[in-house]
């Protein structure tokens, strides 16, 4: 029996919606008491066209980067998503190339709006002690960002980015998938993952030196 993907444009569109609406409800509650935290770190320095340019080329050529592709790639392999890209190795090379061009879409078009917007596209680590304000800065920097004043605004570069390179990828997905109710959930979907992927940079250090027994 065949698994399908909740994101093949055949499933449960009020799960969908659900779906959506919780993840922008705690974007909200983590953004909220941040928002309003406008004071400049110490040391601040803005980075240059091409360093940004640096930032977010290396986000579509890390290791990291390639090796999460693959493994969404063969995900939707195992789930048969989409179904008119077959399976074998045409199909893994196919949907493959769609996680590395809808990828590098994304960051594209992110430097296209960091650069003249002033946009800064680093994670910046918390201040704060303990798990819960830890956490709430992980989440909220997937809607903040820095600006080149070192001052917090909506991050502007993500959300063209996510919901921008979906848009563009429905050139090549099949006609069932390019709804635009099912681009906004693929778009959403990819900030969680952005989400978990802040949270991920946030408490690496600590897993590197407490588990991993690294310095």
């Amino acid at each position: 029996m065949q698994t399908k993907s909740c994101l093949d444009g055949n499933g449960d569109r009020p799960y969908h919606r659900a779906t959506v609406l919780c993840s922008i409800l705690a974007l909200m509650l983590a953004v909220s008491p941040l928002q309003a935290q406008t004071s400049t770190p110490p040391n601040y320095v803005p980075l240059s066209a091409g360093e940004k340019a640096a930032v977010f080329g290396k986000r579509i050529i890390a290791p990291s980067s390639l090796a999460k592709s693959a493994f969404m790639a063969g995900v939707n392999q195992y789930q048969d998503s989409p179904e008119e890209w077959g399976q074998g190795l045409a199909g893994f090379g196919r949907r493959y190339s769609h996680k590395l061009a809808t990828r590098g879409i994304e960051n594209g078009i992110g430097l296209l709006v960091a650069v003249p917007l002033r946009e800064d596209p680093r994670y910046v680590h918390s201040e704060d002690a303990g798990l819960w304000p830890r956490v709430r800065h992980g989440l909220a920097y997937t809607a903040l960002t820095r600006n080149d004043r070192g001052e917090r605004e909506i991050a502007v570069w993500r959300f063209a980015g996510n919901y921008g390179s979906q848009f563009i990828s429905n050139a090549w997905r099949p006609e069932r998938q390019t709804q635009v109710s099912d681009t906004l959930l693929r778009g959403t979907v990819s900030i969680g993952y952005d989400a978990a992927s802040n949270l991920l940079k946030e408490f690496w250090p600590d897993i590197r030196r407490r588990v991993l027994r690294r310095h």
